[in-house]
């Protein structure tokens, strides 16, 4: 999708560089996910919202720096404390400064859980 292409082109390199591994761990994890912008940010759907990916450069996400991986179902998901809540019910995110931070094997477990609570 040109829209999405582009917000991640467009990102300071930063984020852009974390973004884009972020992405790919999507995309490669759950292929048949639609990726389309909401609210200005890359969201990954199946039969509902997966996951999303949300930059600091977008204003209005209260994010000061670096990229927030999101799960929409993250009350759901057994993440062992690795996501944050803040006062939201059920989505839950964790926020990468470096792309160096991202653990791949979590990340993609989660990703495969958050796919099958879609699906299930």
């Amino acid at each position: 999708m040109q829209a999405v292409d582009d917000l991640y082109n467009n990102l300071p390199e930063e984020e852009r560089i974390t973004a884009t591994v972020l992405r790919q761990l999507i995309l490669e994890t759950i292929p048949d996910c639609r990726e389309k912008l909401s609210w200005g940010a890359p969201f990954y759907h199946g039969q509902k919202v997966i996951c999303f990916v949300w930059p600091a450069s977008i204003p209005w996400g209260k994010l000061t720096r670096g990229v927030a991986i999101g799960f929409s179902r993250a009350k759901e998901l057994n993440h062992d404390g690795f996501l944050e809540f803040d006062d939201r019910k059920t989505i839950g995110r964790h926020i990468y400064h470096a792309p160096e931070e991202i653990d791949v094997e979590l990340v993609v477990r989660l990703l495969l859980a958050a796919k099958a609570l879609d699906e299930g």
